[in-house]
């Protein structure tokens, strides 16, 4: 890989690290998901559609959250990669 590309993935692992770090935004996860679950446990049994919704949500969460690990994650790679180089 190249060291401009490997740069840019540190670059945005720390950025990403940051992010995670962040007190607004690890709240925000939390009390969101707090809401959706909310959602779904107070659904009447025919609220099909309104459970998927926020299941989907609450899944979308999920997955930026795992991309944002993802990220710092290769960002630390990337930093090792470039301290060997």
């Amino acid at each position: 890989m190249n060291e401009g590309k490997l740069r840019e993935d540190r670059a945005n692992g720390q950025k990403a690290e940051l992010l995670l770090k962040n007190e607004i935004l690890i709240n925000a996860f939390v009390e969101l998901e707090k809401q959706y679950l909310e959602i779904i446990k107070n659904s009447e049994i025919a609220d099909v559609e309104v459970r998927e919704n926020a299941y989907k949500l609450m899944r979308s969460l999920q997955l930026l959250q795992r991309h944002l690990e993802t990220v710092v994650s290769t960002g630390k790679i990337a930093l090792h990669q470039l301290d060997e180089g």
